[in-house]
């Protein structure tokens, strides 16, 4: 649980991260929502490879965590920096083909009223 205040309502909440559907396969969107107005904040889209990802880089932190050797600081040093390349990366990705979708439906709906 997070105490985060709404950039909306000014409010302070104690809040955690939702997810819901994405309109791509296999992806949620992660996200804050205030309690009180509603506000949503997309904090991130969270993929299968993601996913994987992370548990790779938890593997390493527990190996780091039982033996803290220099081979298994590398390692987990190797897995942050490919945890964060490949988040950065999956985030890109998505928050330009959400922005193309928003662009695509819009035309549409422009197109439409136009009929």
């Amino acid at each position: 649980m997070l105490n985060v205040q709404c950039s909306e309502c000014k409010k302070v909440s104690e809040l955690s991260l939702q997810t819901q559907p994405s309109p791509f396969e296999n992806v949620v969107q992660v996200f804050l929502e205030c309690p009180h107005c509603g506000s949503r904040i997309r904090n991130h889209f969270l993929s299968v490879e993601l996913i994987q990802k992370q548990l790779e880089l938890r593997h390493a932190v527990t190996q780091w965590n039982k033996h803290k050797t220099r081979l298994n600081f590398n390692r987990l040093a190797k897995e942050r920096q490919a945890y964060a390349v490949l988040f950065d990366s999956e985030q890109e990705k998505y928050r330009s083909m959400l922005e193309a979708l928003a662009s695509f439906e819009k035309a549409v709906a422009e197109h439409g009223a136009e009929s």
